[in-house]
């Protein structure tokens, strides 16, 4: 469930006027000599969906009582219970109850954690007489609107990567050996193909990719062949590829592309030195941009000056959506973290802290120096708590109404997670709302790209799996 104020979907209204003579599970009082008795009429128990709305439709239930002698009736939510959730928009006979705020299936905030809300409403007499009723409130889960569909199936997809390009409403997937395909994005069809060639035992780490007609065709790839890593400007129709830069390094080391305006930026792990994270000197650890200078029509002019733009991180990802293709995210031993960009720099390089800090948890036995200007990851979170896997794709915002800033998280683990960064709200585990009812490592999500052409304002998200499904997930608008 997201941020937005909510709409509730009352299959419940029914019920609220067919149930009638709730009865009161507190006795009445007398008043001046005269027995009185309070006694409820609205139901005990209904249930509601989370919804992805934004009505100002809050109410919940009418909740009504009666006095025996036709005295005024007041109401007021008794302390306890999920009492503290809850609020009264309208005091009147009836009074309106509802939610304090939007409820969510993924993150339920009732005291036992099982979307089944409680509280005690009494309703008091104008002489004294008063009955107490608990209501329960069942929060069921939906899907939000979400659609996903199958678009295709590839081959060689474990470790491939893909870019949604918006001039031609394409993807562009490549396979971790070189294999380049231009697939229709209406339709899941193949448009071209073409073989980047690789060293032995080379493998394509990431790409970044926007508009190739304003490229010249080209595209940029990040390739490591035995421990030289490099930064390669490929044509995409012929798989021929121009090193831009190169360097050599731990064969096991990880990296990642992202964007800076028209520069391609370059992020590297550690490759397990923990001091080479915190030496800007050295590359591990490090967020380069790549200034470009050259005829972006003419790819054989293009070149590239390294500038290091931030240092800290252990085991970096960027994601290719074009918005947020700075966003730098970091898998730590023990955290999952996303990082907001602070470059070009105020004051020192931005230092994402590996090892000083895992996530927000001080981190094991650094005694080196810091450097730059430290910078607290947006988001948190721990490997192994809910079942949570490493990141290995992210994608973010359908830009739908209920899912604008919200970031899509793939794990390891076959697992889908959003958190909305606009209201900075826990992580959701989100299997049930994208159908996933097989998940694990050989169905996870390798590659996510949001789409650049939208439809009445809602992007689509493209979701490639390891085992070659190429899916696309649209919300209905």
């Amino acid at each position: 469930m997201l941020r937005f104020k909510y709409f509730i979907a009352f299959s419940a209204l029914a019920m609220l006027t067919s149930c009638g003579g709730g009865g009161s599970s507190g006795g009445g009082g007398g008043s001046g000599g005269t027995n009185e008795t309070v006694s409820f009429s609205s139901p005990r128990t209904l249930s509601i969906t989370e919804s992805r709305g934004t009505s100002e439709t809050r109410v919940l239930l009418d909740i009504s009582a009666s006095s025996s002698r036709g005295s005024g009736i007041t109401y007021t939510i008794e302390p306890g219970k999920d009492s503290a959730l809850f609020s009264f928009l309208a005091t009147g006979r009836p009074a309106s109850l509802i939610l304090n705020n939007a409820v969510s299936f993924e993150t339920p905030r009732d005291a036992d954690r099982n979307n089944v809300y409680e509280i005690d409403v009494r309703a008091s007499s104008a002489t004294g007489a008063s009955a107490t009723q608990s209501i329960l409130i069942t929060v069921t889960n939906t899907s939000e609107g979400l659609v996903v569909r199958t678009l295709t199936t590839l081959s060689n997809a474990a470790n491939a990567r893909i870019n949604h390009l918006p001039s031609t409403n394409e993807l562009l997937v490549v396979s971790a050996s070189g294999n380049i395909q231009r697939i229709s994005a209406q339709t899941g069809a193949q448009i071209a193909s073409a073989q980047m060639p690789l060293a032995a035992g080379g493998t394509v780490l990431d790409i970044a990719a926007d508009n190739l007609a304003f490229r010249g065709g080209a595209f940029f790839v990040l390739a490591r062949e035995g421990t030289l890593l490099s930064l390669l400007y490929v044509d995409a129709a012929s798989g021929a590829r121009r090193t831009l830069w190169s360097a050599t390094l731990s064969a096991d080391v990880v990296a990642s592309l992202g964007m800076f305006g028209s520069d391609v930026l370059l992020a590297i792990g550690d490759a397990g030195d923990r001091n080479a994270a915190q030496n800007p000197a050295d590359l591990r650890g490090n967020v380069i941009r790549m200034q470009t200078l050259g005829l972006f029509a003419d790819p054989s002019s293009i070149t590239v000056t390294p500038v290091t733009v931030g240092t800290g991180l252990r085991a970096p990802l960027f994601s290719p959506d074009r918005e947020v293709r700075d966003w730098v995210m970091d898998r730590g031993e023990r955290f999952n973290e996303l990082n907001q960009p602070n470059f070009p720099p105020v004051s020192g390089l931005p230092n994402y802290e590996w090892p000083i800090r895992d996530g927000l948890v001080d981190g094991p036995g650094f005694s080196g120096t810091v450097t730059g200007g430290r910078a607290t990851p947006r988001t948190v979170q721990e490997i192994g708590l809910n079942n949570a896997g490493r990141w290995i794709a992210a994608a973010e915002s359908f830009q739908a109404d209920g899912w604008r800033g919200v970031w899509i998280f793939a794990d390891d683990r076959g697992n889908l997670w959003t958190w909305d960064r606009l209201a900075d709200a826990p992580f959701e585990l989100r299997n049930l709302d994208f159908g996933l009812t097989d998940v694990g490592p050989a169905r996870s999500f390798v590659a996510m790209d949001q789409g650049n052409t939208a439809t009445n304002g809602i992007a689509p998200i493209f979701m490639l799996r390891a085992d070659g499904a190429l899916l696309v997930a649209e919300v209905q608008p």
